[in-house]
Formats: C-alpha cells, structure tokens, sequence
C-alpha cells in the first residue's frame, strides 16, 4: 500500500520564505493540548505530504504519484483534519507549507526513507506470519454475506490479518481505492469503470419477493404483487435502482408504503404482515435463514447483475492484496 518518496527527491523546509496566504480549506481544528492517535494515520497520507513538499502543488504531486487530483485533495484533506493544520495554503500558483508542514517535513522524509530501506526490502510473503489490515467496502448485508466466510478463512490461513469493514458512498469508492483508503470493493458497482480500476465477476444474482411467511413459496401474479403493500429499500448502492427502473419500464406499479434505508429492517416489519418487499437473491436467502421469511420468485423475468471484486492499479501486484483477491475467489467465486 506504501509508496514511500525517496529522501534525494524531497526539499529542505522552505524556512526563510514568508508569504501571505490567499485562503485554505476549512480544517477541523485540534484543541490546544490534544494529541494526535498515531494508529489513525496511514502513511498514505505521509507520502502524498511528502510529494506535495516537493512539487508545491498538488497537480504536480498526483502526477508524480500516479493518482487522480481528486484523490490526491481528499488525501490532503484527511491528514489536514488528523492533524488539524491545514499544512499547505494556496499562494499564487504554488502551495506553501504553514509552520506546522515546515516543522514535520523533514521528519517525514526520514520516516519514509527508513520504510524504504529498512521494512520494504524485497522479501517472501508468508500469509500465516503477516501482520496486516485490510480494508474493504461492502453494503450492511454485504458483511452478513461476504465477512463471516472471510473471517474463517483469515482464521484458518492467516490468523495474524484483521479485517476492517467500511461503507463507503459509490461516487466515492474509485478515489478511496485509488488512495489506498480501501483495498478492495465488494458488491455491484457499475460506476467502477475508471481506467486504473480492476475488476473480477464473482457470481451473478437477480432479484426475488421477500415476504413475512416462509410457507409462502408461491410464484404471486402481478395482479397480487401490484395490489400487496411493499416496502422499499433505498441503499446507497445500485442494485435497487436496477429493479425499480425495469418495474417502471415494465408499466409494473406498486403501491409502496414504508421506505427503510437498510435491508436488515425488513425482517421486523414482514414479519406477520402483508407487506412484500423486492431485493436481491442472497440477501432473501440470508434474511429467510435467520429471520423465517419467505422467498418467491418475481411475477416477471427479473434483470440481472454481477457481484464483483474491485481494486485499484496502483495495487495489483502487492502480494498480500493478490493473496486476499485469490481467497476472495475461492470462496465466493462461481460460474452461473
């Protein structure tokens, strides 16, 4: 996940030049005395500080780097908040570091170089011995789904890696992979099309009735399905947007009268009621298993749609995220 900056490409401290500044973004301020959890800092960060140091601008340093400028400003102002500084402010057409930048730089520097030469050194990678965090993006039913066989795995394979769930809006998800915010990206995210994007197709899925009796395994017709009370699920990701646009396109109404934001709300209220709800395949089969619900096929031919591994280029080759993508496919991979 590292690329650390090597010492000779970074500047000495730019004492001595004093400038007024134009404006900064706003910063969310440490109070006087408060200290900074150093296991909250990814070093990430420290190598894009490290490149805009260098460049004095963050156009420059993204090139340098090989991120999207969007990616490189979100990483800037991550540390700009963890810090509570804003670190470089925009004068002219260069960024010029505050006192704070001036003062950590060359601590920095030396923290990266040490990384290079003494941690990163060329080595063989054993997954039972490494200790390491991943980070990846899921929905809340993609963690019913995906994590527990994912923990036993882990366990079994590499008992010193940790995994570390995040739910992450879609329109960001390419600028947190491209950052190394996350690792990976699991689910349906048709929007993950940028060029440095990676993707694998682990299965594919449809979508099925969701309903408050498991004995209630009947196809319904449309004039049931159309005439019951529905619940919809509006989620952050792109499955339900699938479905209700092909019912639109179909000239299928329902009559919807509770919109929840997550599916694990729906087990509450179908339960003993008349209320139907639309979602996708595996999270009716996760929900009927441990809520008793009942499943049922849709009235009409159901769209379908792919669950997929995402990553970014910068760390196609890194041998613990190839090893976690290649467990990823051994244990959700399927051929339909």
């Amino acid at each position: 996940m590292l690329e650390p900056i090597l010492a000779s490409k970074l500047p000495a401290a730019n004492a001595g030049r004093v400038t007024m500044p134009q404006r900064t973004l706003p910063v969310r301020r440490r109070r006087r005395g408060d200290s900074v959890d150093w296991q909250k800092i990814d070093l990430n960060l420290l190598v894009v500080f490290a490149e805009i140091a260098r460049c004095g601008s963050v156009t420059e340093a993204s090139k340098a780097l090989g991120l999207s400028q969007p990616a490189t400003s979100y990483a800037l102002q991550r540390l700009r908040n963890t810090l509570g500084d804003p670190l470089f402010v925009k004068v002219g057409k260069q960024m010029q570091p505050t006192a704070r930048a001036i003062a950590i730089e060359p601590v920095v520097r030396e923290l990266l170089e040490r990384i290079q030469v003494e941690v990163l050194r060329p080595g063989s990678f054993d997954p039972r011995t490494l200790k390491r965090c991943f980070r990846i993006a899921m929905s809340d039913i993609g963690e019913s789904y995906f994590v527990p066989p994912l923990v036993r795995a882990l366990q079994e394979n590499a008992p010193e890696m940790s995994l570390q769930v995040h739910s992450i809006s879609p329109r960001q998800l390419e600028a947190a992979l491209e950052s190394g915010e996350i690792d990976l990206a699991l689910g349906h995210h048709p929007d993950l099309v940028g060029a440095g994007v990676h993707q694998q197709a682990l299965f594919t899925s449809r979508f099925v009735v969701l309903s408050g009796a498991q004995s209630e395994h009947k196809v319904f017709s449309i004039d049931e399905f159309q005439k019951r009370p529905h619940v919809d699920v509006c989620t952050p990701g792109r499955n339900q947007e699938m479905i209700q646009l092909h019912m639109k396109q179909l000239a299928i109404p329902r009559q919807v009268q509770v919109r929840v934001s997550r599916f694990l709300s729906l087990p509450e209220i179908l339960k003993g009621s008349e209320f139907l709800a639309v979602v996708p395949l595996e999270v009716a089969q996760y929900l009927r298993r441990v809520a008793n619900l009942g499943v049922s096929e849709l009235p009409f031919e159901s769209p379908s749609f792919r669950l997929m591994q995402h990553w970014h280029s910068r760390f196609q080759d890194e041998p613990a995220l190839k090893w976690l993508r290649e467990q990823i496919r051994l244990q959700f991979g399927r051929s339909d």
